[in-house]
């Protein structure tokens, strides 16, 4: 978790919420997603489920005046 820390105080656009929501909550769904032999119905499923997880993040702010 050092890394996620150092990451944050450099400003990267990572927050501990959007690192977890990656790294804890959906890595299982993305890894399920990516594999050959999952059905695309369930792939698609399990893409919607990490996009619903991700839309839950709050944005940074000023993030509107990234060009």
């Amino acid at each position: 978790m050092q890394e996620i820390g150092y990451l944050i105080k450099k400003n990267v656009g990572l927050t501990y919420e959007s690192f977890n929501v990656k790294q804890n909550i959906n890595h299982v769904f993305y890894e399920e997603a990516r594999l050959p032999s999952t059905p695309k119905v369930v792939s698609g499923a399990l893409i919607d489920k990490m996009r619903e997880d991700c839309s839950k993040i709050p944005n940074l702010p000023n993030v509107s005046d990234i060009k």
